[in-house]
């Protein structure tokens, strides 16, 4: 092997130790290939230069000890405050669940009851039944059916009256020739007729 082609199998090993320490600190999985690498181009160069390799090897031995732990510190310091994390959640889960227990579980599941008890007890008070309201309907139907009965044997004649305090009523027309008609303490007048 030539001077040159030795040269150039060094820088090749510089440039991969320079990508080694990027990689451990981005992508161990890419460090492990080019640690690989650097084994293979190493066992090359030792066969031709023994005595500079080694110490070449010591150095990037000591030199990948180094970037491997500086690259696992801060793993280690994360694992370390995810552990921490994990427990301080499964502490407050464990406290919240404690705190809503299975009484306040069975108080609102008490107060739901109550809710729709209370909506079906308003719902059958208030409601009419379908009795009641063909009852009604058929009570609004005779009233009208009196209403135009009375409207065609007598047309009134309708005005807004005021009484002496001031107040307005509806008022009528009444026929004065026919009178006054009295039943108990009850007066009648006849609608006047056009």
């Amino acid at each position: 092997m030539t001077e040159a082609e030795n040269e150039a199998r060094l820088q090749e090993l510089y440039d991969i130790a320079g990508r080694l320490m990027e990689l451990a600190r981005e992508d161990q999985d890419a460090m492990r290939v080019e640690m690989h690498r650097v084994q293979a181009l190493c066992l090359s160069l030792s066969k031709a230069h023994a005595k500079q390799l080694s110490h070449w090897d010591q150095t990037l031995r000591k030199t990948f000890v180094e970037v491997a732990e500086s690259s696992v510190e801060p793993t280690r310091r994360a694992m370390e405050q995810a552990r921490k994390d994990a427990e301080f959640a499964a502490y407050s889960y464990r406290h919240a669940l404690r705190r809503l227990g299975w009484g306040r579980f069975l108080f609102a599941c008490a107060i739901s009851v109550a809710l729709w008890l209370a909506v079906l007890v308003s719902v059958w008070v208030f409601v009419p039944s379908l009795d009641q309201l063909a009852a009604r309907r058929a009570e609004v139907a005779n009233l009208r059916a009196q209403a135009e009965q009375m409207s065609a044997r007598a047309k009134a004649e309708f005005t807004q009256c005021e009484d002496r305090d001031g107040t307005q009523h509806l008022c009528f027309r009444d026929d004065e020739s026919k009178g006054p008609y009295f039943d108990g303490n009850k007066t009648y007048r006849a609608l006047w007729r056009h």
